[in-house]
């Protein structure tokens, strides 16, 4: 039986109304009952229900006012709920170990992974209901793309659930799954070196020649290149999403092995200067946005 009764106009959010169903997908997740667990955007509570009954404390946060209040009523006597009427984007994360499970606003899936993954302490696992396509962003498919490249030492992630349209209020009208990154107990590569393989990756991806062989021309000499592709197996002759994420941490390793010296100023803080592009970017459109509206 579906216990929602209507949407909120300011909540772009599809709800799950099934708790049958939100109970096994708690089951089968890694959620135990010595667990704290941060939920984002609870909106009527169907989710924060099941995870109160399986673990230790639940940390929900929700933006909208009106639904805060609602469920500050309903749920007053659940004592392990710690409901907070915030931005998730701004509130501080749990300082201790945490889990996360949450059927999350789409529009903002993007900021929310970039918060969980880039945190000091990110969450030992992420339950998260996103867009199919949000999704193949970090779980890659016939072409990988450079979030998932960059997230892939660190973070294992999977689709651990495809849902039916009809199980959301209102039925979204795209595909929608259940998206599982897990923090590697042993990261694949040295914290000391972290920042310097994302700039390298960034580097590869965002310099403008169509292959990745080109690319690493200007990094490694002929010589070490050709060495480079018979350790490799496989071939460089292709565009930066054609090459699995573990083919460019082994590319990263040989590069700090015999790479150009040289060159390793041109690799330090290229996502750095891509975020700032990003952000002029972002800035123009909203601007020009604002521009069309008067």
């Amino acid at each position: 039986m579906s216990v929602v009764s209507h949407t909120p106009l300011s909540v772009s959010q599809n709800f799950l109304h099934d708790p049958t169903l939100v109970e096994s997908l708690v089951q089968q997740s890694s959620i135990g009952s010595q667990d704290t667990v941060l939920e984002i955007g609870p909106g009527y509570g169907i989710i924060t229900r099941v995870l109160c009954s399986h673990c230790r404390q639940v940390i929900a946060v929700e933006k909208d006012l009106r639904l805060a209040g609602m469920l500050r009523k309903q749920l007053q006597n659940i004592p392990n709920l710690a409901l907070c009427n915030d931005d998730f984007l701004s509130h501080p994360l749990p300082e201790g170990a945490y889990k996360v499970f949450s059927n999350i606003p789409f529009h903002i899936t993007s900021a929310i992974l970039k918060r969980l993954t880039g945190a000091a302490n990110p969450p030992e696992d992420a339950y998260l209901v996103v867009q199919k396509e949000a999704a193949q962003v970090y779980t890659g498919g016939s072409t990988h793309t450079l979030r998932g490249v960059l997230l892939y030492p660190c973070f294992e992630t999977a689709v651990t659930h495809r849902f039916q349209r009809v199980d959301f209020i209102p039925h979204p009208r795209v595909d929608v799954v259940l998206l599982h990154i897990h923090w590697r107990s042993q990261p694949l590569i040295d914290h000391r070196s972290r920042q310097f393989y994302r700039d390298f990756v960034v580097y590869g991806f965002s310099t403008w020649n169509h292959t990745v062989e080109k690319t690493l021309r200007t990094l490694f000499s002929y010589h070490q290149l050709k060495q480079l592709r018979k350790r490799l197996g496989l071939s460089l002759d292709v565009p930066p999403g054609g090459l699995l994420p573990e083919a460019w941490l082994r590319i990263f390793d040989a590069f700090q092995q015999f790479g150009k010296p040289e060159m390793h100023w041109k690799i330090s803080g290229n996502e750095a200067r891509l975020l700032r592009q990003q952000k002029k970017l972002c800035k123009r459109h909203r601007t020009c946005v604002a521009h069309q509206s008067e």
